[in-house]
């Protein structure tokens, strides 16, 4: 059965646009930052939220596999983070909330979160082009995301560069991940991920420029 929506879809990307704005000037802006770095897993949880209730079509298929692909993400960054060998050598700050062995545990709705959107947007293409080309949409998202969430604080690495390796990693298992979800793809339809989605990539393009 189809979710009714709080409020019109219109007004709702409005919305997310908005409080995106707002993000990067409580960020910006130094007196605010501790405030805004508090309030980063509430955005993450309402975001998702949003997700849930303008999704269109089956959910209980997609559900699990997301489910799935949020486990997944949570365990590689969590073997990640203490051994060094699947990203590189980084440690997560506070903002992302509670952490289990130094991993938040927000990272795993993050990773079911843009998996989820990558695949709204493409829709039901065939399984080499969305694993392909998800992939590659994944990683180039990261390339823009990890120095504002640097700056931020969400994250930070132990050289001064980050490191190739971290790529090669978002490319290969957002690759399995998307071909996990694959067979779910058709069923995965929402007028709002690709405004969150831009939304987001435009706050840590902004936050990377103005910080």
């Amino acid at each position: 059965m189809k979710t009714l929506p709080l409020i019109p879809i219109g007004w709702a990307m409005v919305a997310v646009v908005v409080l995106h704005l707002v993000g990067v000037a409580g960020f910006v802006w130094e007196p605010t930052r501790p405030l805004f770095a508090q309030l980063v897993p509430l955005n993450l949880i309402g975001n998702a939220l949003l997700l849930v209730v303008y999704h269109e079509g089956q959910k209980t298929g997609t559900l699990w596999r997301l489910a799935v692909v949020g486990l997944i993400g949570f365990m590689a960054e969590l073997t990640g983070v203490n051994t060094g060998l699947i990203f590189g050598d980084y440690t997560y700050g506070k903002p992302l909330g509670l952490q289990l062995a130094g991993t938040p545990l927000m990272i795993g709705v993050l990773w079911a979160m843009l998996i989820y959107m990558f695949t709204a947007v493409a829709g039901s293409y065939r399984k080499v082009l969305l694993t392909g080309g998800g992939a590659l949409a994944m990683t180039l998202f990261d390339v823009v995301m990890e120095p504002g969430a640097v700056k931020i604080g969400l994250w930070s690495w132990s050289g001064a560069t980050i490191p190739l390796l971290n790529y090669i990693t978002w490319f290969a298992l957002s690759a399995l991940l998307f071909a996990w979800m694959a067979p779910v793809a058709g069923q995965i339809k929402n007028r709002l991920a690709l405004t969150i989605l831009l939304s987001q990539l435009l706050f840590f393009k902004a936050l990377w420029v103005l910080l």
